[in-house]
């Protein structure tokens, strides 16, 4: 492994859970990887090669590489600079990519026989009564991207979708599902290593009025080991995505567990970070033959390539 090689962790969403997370990371990781804000990057383009990065008001060396940790759409937009200045990710973006919509991720599991929930994409000027009439209510909706339960809202009557509509963003993709009573305030995160189970735990809602699990929202974190049966379930999904690390959560449906959502990069115990960024690092310089890297990352300078490219892979035919 390169001792030397400069990497920036990538960290979206500045704010003191953030922060704190970031206080508890090893030592050994810190030295390895510095832990950048995107909202807080400036970048001069330059000749479009050379560019110029500041980090919180100052000029900062740039990455040998960067690792797409927590990520939003400034996160995105960072990514694609970079790459276009030859400094590429730790991992396969155009996995990265699909892990992150939630609409891609659901038409792959789908396809491969994952229990998903029941899903319908609309946009922000939808017809509602398809909606209404395959689901009823209550029924949730969720951004095509998003981390941390971030804009997953339960929609309980006609009411309340027409406020939802109503406030909707103009050129955003939606996701209406089934709404999971079984699972209400609880679900399982499931963290896998190189496709191997590595831990799994409970996020439980500490509010009961809140229907969302995630830790970012207030949930809480207990241990949970899932049975073999699940674990190769888990370990099935992962085998669809080119990724060192991967978080699936699981709802508590009434025939067993269903997905929720995939996770390229799930928060996770500090204490297995380093063991992640050293997973990460020794599979992209395993992958550093000539030309097979650089077209994974050289896909992100021409965003039309993710859908040629990701169909043209058999590892996501939708069979």
């Amino acid at each position: 492994m390169s001792e030397n090689l400069k990497v920036w962790a990538l960290i979206s969403g500045f704010d003191d859970v953030f922060t704190t997370y970031q206080d508890m990371f090893p030592q050994e990781l810190r030295d390895k990887a510095t832990t950048i804000y995107p909202e807080q990057v400036t970048v001069g383009i330059g000749d479009g090669k050379n560019i110029q990065l500041f980090y919180q008001g100052k000029p900062i060396e740039r990455p040998d590489v960067f690792w797409p940790m927590i990520s939003n759409t400034e996160t995105a937009s960072l990514e694609k600079l970079l790459v276009r200045a030859g400094i590429p990710s730790i991992v396969n973006m155009r996995e990265v990519e699909v892990a992150r919509s939630k609409v891609d991720t659901y038409q792959l599991l789908k396809a491969n026989g994952i229990p998903v929930p029941d899903s319908f994409v609309f946009f922000d000027k939808p017809d509602k009564s398809a909606i209404e009439q395959h689901f009823g209510y209550p029924f949730v909706v969720k951004p095509n991207y998003g981390f941390g339960g971030e804009g997953v809202t339960l929609i309980k009557s006609e009411e309340e979708f027409d406020a939802f509509i109503a406030q909707a963003a103009y050129g955003q993709t939606y996701i209406a599902q089934e709404y999971i009573a079984t699972s209400r305030g609880r679900d399982v995160r499931v963290v896998l290593l190189n496709g191997e189970y590595l831990y799994s735990t409970m996020r439980k809602a500490s509010d009961p009025q809140e229907f969302r699990s995630n830790v970012h929202v207030g949930g809480e974190l207990l241990k949970y080991p899932i049975d073999q049966e699940t674990q190769a379930l888990c370990a099935r999904v992962a085998s669809l995505f080119d990724l060192p690390l991967i978080g699936l959560d699981l709802m508590f449906g009434t025939e067993g567990f269903v997905l929720a959502e995939v996770n390229a990069f799930p928060g996770m115990y500090p204490a297995y970070m380093l063991q992640a960024l050293n997973a990460a690092i020794e599979g992209f310089e395993a992958s550093r033959s000539p030309g097979i890297y650089d077209d994974l990352q050289s896909s992100l300078t021409d965003m039309s390539a993710l859908d040629s490219d990701f169909f043209e892979n058999d590892s996501h035919q939708l069979d």
